[in-house]
């Protein structure tokens, strides 16, 4: 793909909008769509080429499909298009690109399984799925080649069959595309690199959920190079569905910074290295004492984040980098199961937190302004199974928050501290 790239602020993510050429094909627009509520698309083969779907509705990729008439819509549903695919791409992987699929999705090419994304019943399951096994990958852009399922300068088709948790559903996220370009791709896996004075070294984590399941299951190797040397890590240990966590001697680390970050997927598709600067060990996120918090994004920052202990009651402390929001929230692992009243409370203040249930997901959250500093969190949860996550959060995500209503709007901008690094 070559041409201009328009950057877009959507939630607290930034997304890359190509310019299409010769070596990229846009399928934004005019999927065939059918909802699935029994599940029997699978058994009735959808996904082949064969299928005939003159009678599905046509929309469009890049928006929820509650957008375009089937608001009440949740669980199972299918896409399907047929595209001319250019002789003299032949030879070459080529990239199927979607930015965001709620929540998970099966890829198929010419009927055959190209990958699956995020987490869902396998096809005519009735087993449901229990909180801490629903990945999503709606906020995750995900991609695959399909060059080994192409037939080039003739008509191919493709199918997705999404799976829906509730809320939103479907390829809500733009781009959707097919391109030869491998350096127009986000850069998948994403990779974080922080310092932790909890596992005692230097972290890197590789979060390869947008390259599907298949990733979850492959080989990686990770190494920290420079002019001088190669630095592996003391350990590498898959935490997660498509998530690895290298961990390095920091002082075996460039001192100065010099160096960079290589991810090299082993037994798997012709995707190559992912190879980012280190950064520098001067360099953090935030000033002392908080330069070991892990940053997600220039926004959001991860203050704790574990299951629950088995006990009665949790009591942990956080130090918040700045004065602001603070998002706590609780994940059980059956979100059926009845938790009745669930007291919590930031020691040193009078107010206990105020829960609301996430109609979509149901966990129970809370957001509160907690000033710079340590603060301890005290949760009597009575040894109910689940995950604890505490995140600052900007400003614009308060005052935007929620997607749902079970949260009010509140806050006002800070513009000069959210587009710090834009």
């Amino acid at each position: 793909m070559r041409g201009s790239w328009v950057p877009l602020f959507i939630g607290l993510c930034w997304i890359s909008i190509p310019s299409f050429g010769q070596d990229s094909l846009d399928l934004l627009n005019d999927w065939r769509f059918k909802p699935d509520p029994g599940d029997i698309g699978f058994k009735q083969a959808w996904y082949a080429p064969y299928c005939q779907d003159d009678d599905w509705a046509v929309i469009d990729a890049g928006l929820r499909w509650e957008d375009q008439g089937f608001s009440d819509l949740d669980g199972t549903a299918w896409y399907r298009k047929r595209f001319d695919v250019p002789k003299d791409w032949e030879g070459q992987a080529v990239w199927f690109l979607l930015g965001g699929a709620n929540d998970s999705y099966i890829l198929y090419c010419n009927g055959q399984e190209v990958a699956r994304f995020g987490d869902r019943p396998d096809p005519g399951s009735i087993r449901k799925m229990n909180a801490s096994e629903q990945t999503t990958v709606a906020q995750i852009a995900t991609i695959a080649d399909l060059a080994p399922f192409l037939q080039y300068g003739v008509e191919n088709s493709i199918a997705l069959s999404f799976h829906d948790w509730g809320g939103s559903g479907g390829p809500w996220r733009e781009p959707c595309l097919l391109t030869t370009v491998v350096d127009s791709l986000p850069r998948i896996p994403q990779v974080h690199q922080y310092p932790s004075e909890r596992l005692g070294g230097f972290v890197v984590e590789i979060d390869g959920k947008g390259l599907g399941r298949a990733f979850s299951a492959s080989r990686i190797e990770v190494q920290i190079e420079s002019d001088s040397t190669s630095v592996s890590p003391m350990s590498l240990k898959r935490e997660g569905k498509g998530v690895w966590v290298a961990l390095f001697d920091p002082k075996e680390l460039p001192k100065d910074g010099a160096g960079v970050i290589r991810v090299v997927p082993k037994g798997w598709v012709s995707f190559p290295p992912v190879v980012i600067p280190l950064r520098s060990q001067r360099e953090r996120e935030w000033p002392e004492p908080y330069d070991n918090l892990k940053v997600l994004n220039n926004c959001v920052t991860e203050l704790y984040d574990s299951s629950l202990p088995h006990s009665e009651w949790v009591r942990e402390t956080i130090k918040n980098p700045r004065k602001g929001w603070v998002l706590v929230s609780i994940s059980p692992e059956d979100p059926g199961e009845e938790w009745g009243q669930l007291l919590a409370r930031w020691v040193g203040t009078s107010r206990l937190i105020i829960w609301r249930r996430n109609p979509d997901n149901g966990n129970f959250e809370s957001i509160m302004e907690l000033d710079e500093g340590e603060h301890r969190i005290e949760i009597e949860h009575m040894y109910r199974k689940g995950r604890l996550s505490i995140r600052r959060i900007p400003e614009l995500a308060y005052s935007y928050y929620p997607c749902t209503s079970h949260l009010a709007p509140h806050g006002d901008y800070d513009w000069k501290y959210l587009t710090q690094y834009v």
